[in-house]
């Protein structure tokens, strides 16, 4: 009788936690700050986007082996005893998977379902999400938010940064975790507005460390967040020239997210194609 009552007090504390109020869930400061930033990108929008998001409560899409009756706005569940759950992800075109946190119902209602299928959705916080991804276990990728809307990305090494600083983690960091996208995808592009001040200065240090037979150049796009990225014909061997080019041009970048990529024939025929490099060793006489 005793076990039975304890499993009962365990299932109900489970329960408790499982439910938040019944209002439901909206985050009109997360909206308000994602709006902000994808009109204009400063670091002091993206600083505010990131207090926002790490205050928020998010509705998280899952799928019960059972029916679970509950208040989709407010992510309410009634659990069932024995009842298991498991968390929808999200697919990137690189084969990465990320969890997916919505700001309110009418987001979460944008995710596309399979003929039949239903979600129920429960409420997690990015703390939340952290101790989720600590899992061993877990191949997760990381946590988007608003994945058809705003679709801003926190990668796993973002999520991992001592719980203390991630609501104030710089906008330096936050870029800096990012990872670029697979070269099948469509991330890669020429840039509205050409950074020409960034371009000449990567252009005298490839000149100045020397060992650089060709460097090209293109915009990328990273969720909300937008990029640069330099491929790199080495004459030799030597990752020690990436590394500087790559320090020089964020340095000269500010927040804009840097990376240097070593070039490659598969990188030629999936985003290269016939653009003209940015330097040429043997058009530089």
């Amino acid at each position: 009788m005793a076990n039975k009552k304890s499993r009962k007090r365990a299932m109900a504390q489970k329960n408790k936690q499982s439910e938040v109020k019944q209002e439901p869930i909206t985050n009109p400061e997360l909206v308000e700050a994602l709006e902000t930033l994808k009109a204009k990108r400063t670091p002091e929008n993206e600083q505010r986007m990131l207090i926002a998001v790490h205050e928020a409560k998010l509705l998280t899409p899952v799928i019960f082996d059972t029916p679970i009756p509950q208040d989709l706005s407010s992510g309410r569940v009634q659990l069932k005893d024995n009842a298991k759950m498991k968390f929808v992800l999200v697919n990137t075109q690189d084969g990465k998977t990320f969890f997916p946190g919505f700001s309110d119902i009418e987001e979460a209602n944008k995710l596309p379902k399979q003929e039949g299928q239903t979600y129920s959705y429960i409420v997690r916080t990015m703390k939340d999400f952290r101790k989720m991804l600590r899992d061993p276990n877990s191949n997760v990728a990381g946590v988007v938010i608003n994945p058809m809307n705003q679709n801003i990305v926190f990668p796993k090494e973002f999520m991992m940064a001592p719980q203390d600083q991630a609501a104030t983690t710089s906008t330096a960091s936050f870029s800096q975790a990012l990872s670029l996208p697979s070269l099948d995808s469509n991330a890669f592009h020429e840039p509205q507005v050409y950074p020409t001040a960034l371009v000449n200065h990567v252009y005298e240090t490839c000149k100045e460390i020397g060992g650089i037979s060709r460097v090209w150049f293109k915009g990328v796009h990273l969720g909300m967040v937008n990029g640069y990225v330099f491929f790199v014909e080495l004459e030799e061997e030597d990752k020690s020239k990436l590394e500087a080019i790559k320090t020089s041009a964020q340095e000269q970048a500010g927040e804009v997210p840097i990376f240097v990529e070593r070039y490659t024939q598969e990188i030629q025929d999936k985003v290269i194609h016939d653009d003209f490099p940015l330097f040429d060793k043997e058009l530089d006489v």
